[in-house]
């Protein structure tokens, strides 16, 4: 059996991930697009974030989160508002259309967690959290190194 190694495993669940969602979003036909997914459900768990911090807590390019928000703000998903004490900072919240639609996103979220952790036992959930949150920070930390 040929070993893979552990990115590639972390890119195949990446790929599975990208599937399923895409294909839950087609399903219901939802307003939404796969790239905007975790913007949105980032705006609609914490409402008021600032777009640097919605970029930080994804870890994701900061021009990938601005487009996503643009997009997801023409689609009446968002809205932005700007902050009183920094004209050149925006709060973004999410509209009424996008808080009806938040159950279905997190119900789509819960079951891709219970697929991926079918016939883990609780010990072995929270074992796989904490090494999956090493690996990041582990990475996190490497990244931030960098010049």
């Amino acid at each position: 059996m040929r070993r893979i190694f552990a990115n590639g495993y972390v890119s195949i669940l990446y790929r599975y991930s990208q599937r399923y969602f895409a294909q839950k979003l087609r399903e219901d036909q939802l307003p939404l697009e796969l790239g905007q997914l975790p913007c949105m459900l980032r705006v609609l768990r914490e409402p008021g974030l600032t777009q640097e911090t919605i970029s930080a807590q994804l870890g994701m390019d900061k021009g990938t989160v601005a487009r996503s928000l643009c997009t997801l703000e023409k689609s009446g998903l968002i809205l932005r508002s700007e902050d009183p004490g920094d004209r050149r900072v925006n709060h973004i919240y999410p509209t009424s259309l996008a808080t009806e639609l938040f159950p279905v996103l997190q119900r789509y979220v819960t079951d891709y967690q219970e697929m991926l952790f079918r016939d883990f036992s609780p010990q072995d959930r929270e074992k796989a959290m904490e090494l999956l949150c090493r690996m990041r920070e582990n990475v996190a930390r490497q990244l931030e190194e960098i010049p």
